[in-house]
């Protein structure tokens, strides 16, 4: 006699698929197990939800600079800042040398939390900053204390976010204490703390 294969009915087999169906859609919205995205990607810039308040310091280049923006802090060594009446200044530039900056200057940082409650720090006016001497941001960011991707980037007055430490290990961002977020800056325009690692997009010479 001989054997016969064992087969299961039909309504079987579509029972076991559509339950996996099932499950897969459950995983997949399922935040703990799916990454969520903390912005807009299709922006690539954070939205700005909460104007946070402005204050408005004066740099003199004789004098280390340490001043306070809310929670934030920027600190700026003497004879760091470059002279913007005669330097270079953008993308490609930021470690070209440069006449240091002899006078004081008035320096205006304007702090907001973007939609998902992390902060962004506008500086006014364009400055780079000179090569060889550190210039420091520090962003207090409690939403993002758990998350160890949590950098901060720059975002130029238009187009997405840049993750600079991609193409500079000088401007990886570090951890002082449980909240605050810091890095080395070589220029002023907008600072965010971009929760995920895949928030911004590389810088392109």
């Amino acid at each position: 006699m001989r054997a016969q294969t064992l087969k299961p009915p039909t309504h079987y087999m579509r029972g076991i698929i559509v339950g996996l169906a099932a499950l897969l859609t459950m995983a997949c919205r399922d935040s703990s197990l799916a990454p969520s995205h903390s912005r807009t990607l299709a922006l690539g810039r954070p939205v700005l939800s909460l104007f946070v308040g402005s204050v408005t310091f004066t740099y003199d280049p004789g004098s280390d600079l340490s001043a306070p923006i809310g929670q934030h802090r920027l600190v700026i060594p003497s004879r760091g800042v470059c002279d913007p009446a005669v330097s270079s200044y953008g993308i490609g530039t930021w470690d070209d040398a440069c006449r240091p900056l002899t006078q004081p200057i008035a320096i205006t940082a304007t702090a907001y939390v973007d939609a998902t409650g992390h902060p962004f720090v506008q500086f006014q006016p364009a400055l780079r900053f000179v090569p060889g001497r550190v210039t420091t941001l520090f962003l207090y960011d409690k939403h993002a204390s758990a998350d160890v991707f949590a950098k901060i980037v720059y975002c130029p007055d238009t187009g997405a976010c840049i993750d600079e430490s991609l193409t500079d290990p000088s401007l990886l961002t570090y951890k002082a204490g449980k909240d605050t977020y810091y890095r080395r800056i070589k220029h002023f325009s907008g600072y965010n703390v971009a929760a995920l690692e895949d928030d911004v997009l590389p810088i392109e010479y």
